[in-house]
């Protein structure tokens, strides 16, 4: 079982969000996402957004995971529904 994650930063280093996942033994991955964005009114609003899917195919999430090749990944080729 693996676990990554990493906050997300808006252009002024504001903290605004996160995803992670969690790669379990046959490679399937569960991907959690959760994003505050603020508009850009004078008065801004904040909305929150949040979505959770599993990443699939398990042959390309191999390739993913594995130093030699995750670069050369096509961003195509690998599924997150949110």
């Amino acid at each position: 079982m693996a676990w990554c994650g990493v906050a997300a930063a808006d252009a002024d280093g504001q903290q605004g969000g996160q995803d992670s996942q969690l790669v379990v033994g046959d490679l399937s991955a569960w991907l959690d996402t959760s994003f505050l964005l603020e508009t850009s009114d004078v008065r801004p609003a904040y909305i929150g957004a949040r979505a959770q899917d599993w990443r699939r195919p398990q042959d390309v999430l191999r390739r993913l995971l594995d130093p030699a090749l995750g670069d050369r990944v096509a961003r195509v080729v690998y599924d997150a529904y949110l």
